[in-house]
């Protein structure tokens, strides 16, 4: 896998290793079970978000607040039918909107994991970036590495905790979908640049979130969404990644590559 934060001389400059485990040895792991989540872009009925939304219900989740696009609020109304227990709370939610996200933290005081899953490709010009559009390159930005921004500084308070649990574990986490393009420039050169940009982002907030926050990015290959369907090449189920984040999230890991 691709070196995390890396120095040609001094070697990794995170505090903890690939599995979570800190320079004093203990183990940064987090309990799904009675958790209240945040989950955001959870728009497609075949997408991630949505697939991540059913894992953490299914996995004792107590809670988990479901973000949607304003004007598709509605394409919701079966996923919270098939939880009558009112578990599933959706939220309107446009990432790049800063009024809409700087009031989240007061609107959802109880959350104790963020999922930044919400993301965008206006590339069409494969990965030639003598060509790209700036406009494009700008909006992929302003949802793929701003909108986690503005997320997680509305629930700074709720992720950075001065304490764990009782049982060892983290008091909260937070989880920011990446992609494997952070690393490898193949195509989609704006996509490409603003999940290298969220990956950079992700290390800081694992660094300034301190401790008793377990922070995962997630590092995406070919999963089998509405984004990639046009490609014929072999695919993950997006049901698939959200076991592995279930697990990985049990298990403390701190980078996750899924991928066929």
């Amino acid at each position: 896998r691709p070196p995390i934060m890396s120095s040609p001389t001094r070697g990794p400059t995170r505090a903890t290793n690939i599995d979570g485990i800190s320079a004093t040895g203990d183990r940064k792991t987090f309990d799904i079970e009675d958790c209240v989540a945040f989950v955001t872009g959870t728009n497609n009925k075949n997408g991630m978000g949505r697939a991540f939304v059913d894992a953490l219900l299914r996995g004792g989740a107590r809670k988990v607040y479901a973000t949607v696009r304003p004007n598709r609020v509605s394409e919701l109304d079966e996923l919270v039918e098939s939880y009558p227990d009112g578990r599933v709370v959706v939220i309107a939610l446009d990432v790049t909107d800063q009024d809409m996200v700087r009031t989240l933290g007061t609107q959802c005081p109880d959350v104790d994991l963020v999922i930044n899953n919400a993301g965008a490709s206006f590339s069409t010009n494969g990965g030639n970036s003598l060509v790209l559009d700036p406009e494009k390159a700008q909006k992929e930005m302003e949802v793929n590495y701003f909108g986690p921004m503005r997320i997680v500084q509305s629930f700074a308070s709720n992720l950075k905790r001065s304490e764990r649990k009782e049982n060892g574990s983290c008091a909260a986490a937070l989880v920011t979908v990446a992609s494997i393009l952070s690393f490898r420039n193949v195509w989609a050169c704006g996509y490409g640049s603003s999940k290298a940009a969220v990956h950079y982002l992700t290390d800081a907030h694992r660094r300034d979130l301190g401790g008793n926050t377990l922070v995962i990015g997630v590092y995406p290959g070919a999963i089998d969404t509405d984004m990639n369907a046009k490609y014929e090449f072999e695919k993950y189920s997006p049901a698939s990644v959200a076991h592995e984040l279930l697990a990985a999230l049990r298990e403390g890991k701190e980078h996750l590559f899924p991928d066929p």
